[in-house]
């Protein structure tokens, strides 16, 4: 058998399932794929980790450097919660340091946050490291990979733990994300803007204390001050407890955000909140409420400048990103060929969208998906009977086979 057929041949294997393998195979295995991909192009490793790590696609980034001047090309692609694999390709052909589809891996491998490698992270106490892990496996406040449901599991995880552990843990997070002349901040993916999210979420402030600090806003939107009366963290917007990420309008501008004086603020006038987040509804349903309110209404009506410079509006672009992270919270229950994997940039209508939308509805097989307490996800249930308070009546429970929290 051909050798490049054989590793691809072992590569899926091992990558069964979409997750499960990343999140919990020992770190042996993880190795074995990665020693299969010396020696393959990088097209071959993009197809086929693409189609079976949805992870693929939300989190991937390069740079390139010069070795005994040859240009060596750095991948960094994230292939399950905090672990990343790492491929280089030496010698690569284009001087800009760009990876091209026949460059070829020469050397693999797979590092995981939790092996917990950096120096700083080494001198934490466990309580402290467990809640730094926490903070790392969130998403971070990008519309085109916010995932809900990582910033749920980080929200309700923290929240059990002591104020002061939490705020140190958020500390010494911060450090390690600024500290811009350490490679490890790029290989682990470590990103200081992970920490508002967590924040604005978790601490509520106390009575008299100062208004809290504004969410941090990066780029500009003419209707901000209106959003948010109806979304106060705008462009963060929470629905029944289950948040998702609008698109920013106009190019990002200005230093690095730093999250030192909001975590200040938390240390002196908040308490961790009391209730976990528990979403109410189904997140299919949370994101039909967004646009079809009244706000979104105003904050998206008429033709914007991006939709007569690039031929796509804010709205539609918006559109499709949150009901991309509704479908993020329920991947494991998508078909492997429906994605979600569309670009907004091939929307040539709202309409366009909305078919597509209904599309891959129809391949769910519409269930009524549930918030499970004890996994920390959405269950899918087939009802047979009475909806009935906050779950329903008399269910069969497919996927997961327990019974939603």
């Amino acid at each position: 058998m051909d050798n490049c057929m054989t590793k691809l041949l072992v590569i899926s294997v091992l990558l069964v399932s979409p997750l499960s393998w990343a999140i919990d195979t020992e770190m042996r295995d993880a190795e074995a794929v990665a020693k299969s991909l010396v020696g393959l192009t990088h097209r071959q490793v993009y197809d086929s980790f693409r189609k079976k790590n949805r992870l693929w696609d939300c989190n991937s980034s390069w740079s390139s450097r010069r070795d005994n001047g040859k240009i060596v090309g750095v991948a960094r692609n994230q292939i399950g919660i905090g672990r990343y694999l790492i491929l280089s390709y030496a010698g690569i052909k284009d001087p800009l340091g760009n990876i091209k589809d026949n460059d070829r891996v020469t050397s693999a491998e797979t590092v995981s946050f939790s092996d917990r490698k950096m120096e700083l992270f080494k001198q934490l106490p466990d309580p402290i490291w467990d809640c730094v892990k926490l903070i790392h496996n969130s998403s971070r406040p990008g519309p085109e990979e916010f995932d809900p449901i990582s910033v749920i599991r980080a929200v309700n995880g923290l929240r059990t733990k002591e104020k002061d552990v939490v705020v140190n843990a958020l500390l010494a997070y911060r450090r390690a994300a600024t500290d811009y002349s350490n490679q490890d901040r790029w290989i682990y993916d470590l990103d200081q803007e992970k920490i508002p999210v967590i924040c604005h979420l978790l601490f509520a402030p106390s009575n008299g204390a100062p208004e809290m600090l504004a969410f941090p806003f990066h780029g500009y939107h003419a209707d901000t001050d209106v959003a948010r009366k109806t979304w106060p963290l705008f462009p963060l917007v929470v629905i029944e407890d289950i948040p998702f990420y609008l698109a920013q309008q106009g190019p990002r501008f200005g230093p690095p955000y730093d999250p030192r004086d909001l975590i200040e603020y938390c240390r002196c006038y908040c308490s961790l909140r009391r209730k976990p987040l528990v979403p109410g509804v189904s997140p299919i349903e949370a994101v039909d409420t967004i646009y079809t309110c009244k706000t979104w209404q105003h904050i998206f009506h008429g033709k914007d400048w991006r939709e007569l410079d690039e031929g796509v509006s804010d709205g539609t672009r918006n559109k499709y990103f949150i009901r991309e992270q509704a479908f993020r919270c329920v991947h494991k229950y998508l078909p492997e060929e429906t994605g979600p994997q569309f670009d907004f940039r091939l929307f040539p209508s709202d309409t366009f969208g909305d078919n597509l939308w209904r599309e891959y509805l129809s391949k769910l097989g519409q269930p009524c998906f549930v918030w499970n307490s004890v996994t920390q996800e959405f269950s899918p249930v087939v009802q047979k009977g009475r909806v009935a308070n906050h779950g329903i009546d008399d269910i069969i429970v497919f996927a997961t086979g327990v019974s939603p929290a």
